[in-house]
């Protein structure tokens, strides 16, 4: 194995190392998980910064609450509202940029309130 980066064959298998990201100890990828083996990444898909406009509301129909569409991934979306929402239920979630419009059922998955006033609501599309 290399320590420098370059090819290490393990049992037929070759993988790339980059020395930047080489763990110096033994020549292989630095780990991606943390000292309790759980990966510091709990996604499923890469998100995206994207600010928009985005209305939530009730499936059932009411008033629609006004937020910001902070990211975007292809599971799940971070928005900031002005009030709290309860985490487990599912909202209608309408938003887009100019012409471009979507709607979509999202499941809340977290709210909390940030330092702003504004709430932080995690959810993942249904």
């Amino acid at each position: 194995m290399s320590r420098a980066g370059g090819e290490v064959a393990i049992s037929g298998l070759a993988i790339n190392v980059d020395a930047k990201t080489a763990d110096p100890l033994n020549g292989m990828p630095a780990p991606l998980s943390t000292p309790s083996g759980k990966s510091e990444e709990r996604r499923r898909s890469q998100r995206r910064p994207h600010i928009v406009e985005a209305f939530l509301s009730s499936p059932t129909g009411g008033n629609r609450l006004e937020g910001t569409a902070i990211d975007l991934s292809k599971h799940g979306i971070a928005l900031d509202v002005n009030r709290p929402i309860a985490t487990g239920t599912f909202q209608r979630l309408e938003m887009g940029a100019g012409p471009q419009k979507t709607v979509r059922e999202v499941r809340i998955l977290s709210c909390r309130q940030e330092s702003n006033g504004t709430f932080r609501i995690h959810a993942t599309f249904s």
